[in-house]
């Protein structure tokens, strides 16, 4: 007989603890809390996507000046570095000239408009 109530009491807790986790809100309390992470990391993604080219091109130069700056960062690591933002800063080169004439061009046309 004592066996048997041990046992009920067993399946007892593993069904309550089922429900509780269930029906009791610790499930979705979880689910919430894995849902704010991805979307945490999601809009971090976009907000790096989104970044104007000028914004880029400062990022890469505060990142130079901090290579620079480390004085436990070997010689060879950081001309590497170096050279990796350098290509980076090249590659937003063109689009920020690329922004920077139209922006020239928008410019012209409103003066000329102004002026006529």
């Amino acid at each position: 007989m004592c066996r048997s109530r041990g046992s009920y009491r067993i399946i007892s807790v593993v069904v309550l603890s089922f429900y509780i986790w269930t029906f009791g809100g610790l499930s979705s309390i979880a689910h919430a809390a894995k849902d704010a992470l991805n979307q945490a990391q999601i809009r971090k993604k976009t907000q790096e996507a989104e970044q104007s080219p000028e914004e880029q091109f400062e990022k890469a130069t505060q990142e130079i000046e901090a290579i620079l700056a480390d004085p436990q960062i070997d010689l060879d690591t950081k001309k590497q570095k170096i050279k990796t933002q350098k290509g980076i800063i090249e590659a937003l080169d063109s689009e920020i000239r690329k922004e920077f004439a139209e922006t020239e061009k928008k410019l012209k046309k409103l003066t000329y408009r102004m002026r006529s």
